[in-house]
């Protein structure tokens, strides 16, 4: 099946749910105009990327970030490499007192162009006195995501459910 007729069948099914919410890219300008702020903090302070590179086992790579959109509510954001073909991004979107679980599965050669950005970037930032955020290349690589992706699954959780503190949550084989 084509990379096109996958993304209609899934439009097709999230126009037939209402309360479903597929993600879209988010546009990213200077003066951060899609993002909730509020004005009495730093705007870094509100959105921060987290790196983790665990080659203990396996190789396991992982990007984490978090933010609030006026268009999608808050989300929080986890990209993760195996080290094989396919890489996941995890999304969870509290929205309108609901809250979703997004599965995205994209190529691996994504998630390498965007991290190699992303840590190029950070490098730069050594020894700046502001603190490094990530945020405009976290972007760049959801929206890259998002424009590409393979596998597209949603849940959807009620407030009282713990998503956070559940790993399950995330595993193959509850999807």
């Amino acid at each position: 099946m084509s990379r096109t007729s996958r993304k209609q069948q899934h439009r097709k099914y999230f126009k037939r749910d209402i309360n479903r919410r597929p993600l879209k890219p988010i546009p990213y300008d200077d003066q951060l105009s899609h993002f909730v702020l509020s004005g009495d903090t730093d705007f870094r302070d509100e959105m921060y990327t987290q790196l983790f590179l665990d080659d203990y086992d396996w190789m396991v790579y992982k990007l984490k970030t978090f933010f609030n959109t006026k268009d999608y509510g808050k989300l929080t954001i986890e990209f993760e490499y195996f080290g094989g073909g396919l890489c996941d991004l995890h999304v969870i979107q509290e929205i309108e007192n609901k809250i979703y679980a997004h599965k995205i599965s994209f190529d691996s050669d994504i998630f390498k162009e965007h991290i190699k950005a992303f840590m190029r970037k950070h490098i730069e930032h050594w020894g700046d006195k502001q603190p490094f955020n990530g945020l405009d290349v976290a972007i760049g690589f959801y929206n890259g995501v998002l424009e590409n992706f393979t596998k597209y699954e949603l849940q959807k959780f009620s407030p009282e459910d713990n998503v956070y503190d559940n790993k399950s949550l995330w595993s193959i084989s509850y999807w």
